[in-house]
C-alpha cells in the first residue's frame, strides 16, 4: 500500500499467530503504519476510523460489521458464505472474495487514494437499524408467517 494510511489490529490469537503478524510488520518495515492493539473490551468507544476490515473465511453472523455500522463506520469484508453480504450494501462498504488478496489490496488502495470519496455515516447507521433487536424479531415473525401462508396454499 502506498499513501497515508494506518492499520489498527484488534483481537487476539495464539502466540505463534501474534508472532507471525509482528514479524510480517517488522520484515516489511510497516511499524509506522500498523498498530497491534490486542484485545480491547469496548473497541468502538474511542475508535476513530474510516473503515472496519474483516478478513474472516467464515462467520455465522458477523456482529462486528453490524456494530461498526451502528457507529456509522463503512466496512470492507470478505464475502464469506454467511453474513457479510446480508449486512454490507453499496451504501455501506465493499465486499471481496475470500482469499483474494489482490482484490482486497485494490479496494484498500482505492480507499487510500480517494479519502474524500466516503460513505455517509448517517446512511450507514440507518441501514444498520434493520438488525436492531425489535426489527430483527419483526422480520423473523414476518418470514415465519410467509412460510406458514405458503405451506397452507400448497
Amino acid at each position: 500500500m502506498s499513501g497515508n494510511w494506518q492499520l489498527e489490529i484488534f483481537g487476539t490469537g495464539d502466540a505463534a499467530e501474534i508472532d507471525h503478524v509482528k514479524n510480517f510488520v517488522s520484515n516489511h518495515q510497516l511499524e509506522k503504519h500498523v498498530i497491534i492493539r490486542g484485545w480491547v473490551a469496548k473497541p468502538f468507544d474511542n475508535l476513530e476510523c474510516d473503515y472496519l476490515v474483516l478478513t474472516s473465511e467464515y462467520e455465522g453472523l458477523p456482529m462486528v460489521l453490524i456494530e461498526a455500522q451502528q457507529h456509522g463506520i463503512a466496512c470492507i469484508s470478505a464475502n464469506c458464505p454467511t453474513g457479510p453480504d446480508d449486512i454490507i450494501t453499496l451504501a455501506s462498504g465493499y465486499l471481496y472474495e475470500p482469499g483474494d488478496i489482490d482484490q482486497l489490496s485494490g479496494i484498500l488502495q482505492r480507499c487510500i487514494d480517494a479519502p474524500t470519496v466516503s460513505f455517509d455515516p448517517r446512511k450507514i447507521r440507518a441501514l444498520s437499524s434493520r438488525f436492531a433487536e425489535g426489527n430483527y424479531f419483526e422480520n423473523v415473525e414476518r418470514s415465519l408467517n410467509m412460510i406458514n401462508t405458503s405451506n397452507r396454499k400448497g
